[in-house]
């Protein structure tokens, strides 16, 4: 079973807490981060990694770069704002769906609580 990673549609990057996911990891400049309490932490390192997702039975990975360490955040979040400029579409109408630039989806989620 994958981990799992929520999908943000208000977020301006990726975040990800867990430094084993990184394929690498580089120094930054200091990116402040306001977490839902209004608390503020300054992310100090970023770089790329793989995300994975099934749908239909099938494995589909995902390059996402310029992602943001965040060791003091409990869960990884996923920008869909990013995506999109990448050719990846997000829809809501019944179930969350993520499709490809070749229009392909590759996830489709229950929407709980407006939340997916």
């Amino acid at each position: 079973m994958l981990p799992a990673r929520p999908l943000d549609l208000a977020t301006s990057a990726h975040y990800e807490p867990d430094i084993t996911n990184f394929i690498r990891l580089a120094p930054c400049k200091p990116f402040p981060i306001e977490i839902a309490d209004g608390y503020t932490e300054d992310a100090i390192y970023r770089w790329d990694i793989q995300f994975q997702c099934q749908s239909a039975g099938e494995l589909c990975t995902i390059d996402l770069k310029d992602i943001y360490y965040t060791p003091w955040m409990s869960t990884p979040l996923i920008s869909l704002g990013q995506l999109r400029p990448k050719g990846y579409i997000f829809s809501n109408e019944v179930l969350g769906t993520l499709t490809d630039p070749s229009k392909k989806v590759i996830l489709k989620v229950p929407v709980k609580h407006r939340h997916l």
